[in-house]
């Protein structure tokens, strides 16, 4: 990071060799220290170490990468041994020294020609995981949208079972009021009849009532001669009035029945448990209704439940 970080303000790279704290001119790969000018200098005029080979910075920041400035990794048994090679019988790395004694007889070969091999085989192995990665983002994805999708056909199916049956609610409510108009109508007209035979009756019982209040006042205050001379005009009118035959019995029946079809009560019960929500695949290849749960659906105008 302090290689690739061009700001004023960043730490710089000091010597690791002295505490002189003066900023790092090169690298030694072999030692895996940064020196500055002076050590870079002595590091190539020291006999131990003149054959080192120094990066400078230019080069480091030019290429930087964990790989360039890595520590060389040594043998865990063999601790001033650098891992060269990579052993094919045990599939693991080991030193120039290891050959000798724990792997000696066996395959092996230089990490960097062997790496080529299996970086290979990684890659190969890699790319299926990142397929798969794709795969499984995607089903994610496709889920997610299926999810969606079934909140929306639950609100189209409600929608869809709220309308039906407030259709259905509005027919019985419209055969409801017809059937309360029809019998106001047939009660409205029997009683009109009763009214005109009401009408009749009395009419009847005030002419009766008054030839009878006449002919018993005649009795009461008229004597023989008067009652003689007015018998004829009395008896003519209580002749008319005791011919008469009169209808005191209703015109018409009080008979009013609500027909209800004998099936009606069965094909209700059987209409309404028919009702159902049910799974109906568009495609069989997604998936099939087990026989004994298939159910028949009923036909509502161009839907289907």
């Amino acid at each position: 990071m302090a290689l690739t970080n061009d700001q004023p303000s960043a730490r710089k790279i000091v010597c690791d060799n002295c505490d002189s704290e003066d900023a790092a001119q090169s690298r030694c790969n072999e030692c895996e220290i940064f020196l500055c000018q002076y050590c870079s200098e002595f590091h190539k005029r020291s006999r131990p170490t003149k054959h080192h080979e120094l990066v400078t910075m230019e080069q480091l920041k030019s290429n930087a990468g964990p790989q360039n400035i890595a520590e060389k990794m040594r043998c865990r048994k063999h601790k001033e041994e650098v891992i060269k090679l990579f052993c094919k019988t045990c599939q693991t790395t080991i030193c120039r020294d290891c050959t000798i004694v724990d792997h000696q007889g066996h395959k092996y070969g230089f990490v960097e020609e062997v790496a080529v091999e299996q970086k290979r085989h990684l890659q190969s192995n890699l790319n299926e995981v990142k397929q798969r990665k794709g795969r499984i983002a995607q089903g994610i994805v496709n889920l997610k949208k299926f999810n969606e999708g079934l909140e929306a056909k639950k609100k189209s199916t409600i929608s869809e079972i709220s309308h039906h049956f407030d259709q259905l609610l509005k027919a019985v409510e419209s055969r409801k009021r017809e059937m309360m108009e029809k019998a106001t109508s047939m009660t409205n007209s029997k009683q009109k009849q009763i009214h005109t035979q009401l009408e009749i009756l009395e009419v009847a019982l005030a002419s009766c009532e008054s030839s009878i209040e006449f002919t018993e006042q005649a009795f009461k205050n008229g004597n023989d001669v008067q009652i003689l001379s007015m018998e004829k005009y009395i008896l003519q009118s209580l002749e008319q009035l005791k011919t008469v035959k009169d209808q005191t019995r209703p015109c018409v029946t009080e008979d009013m029945v609500f027909i209800i079809p004998s099936l009606v009560q069965e094909t209700k019960k059987k209409l309404l448990t028919k009702y159902d929500v049910d799974v109906a695949p568009a495609n069989p290849h997604i998936a099939t209704l087990p026989s004994r749960k298939k159910k028949k659906c009923l036909m509502l105008g161009n839907n289907t439940l």
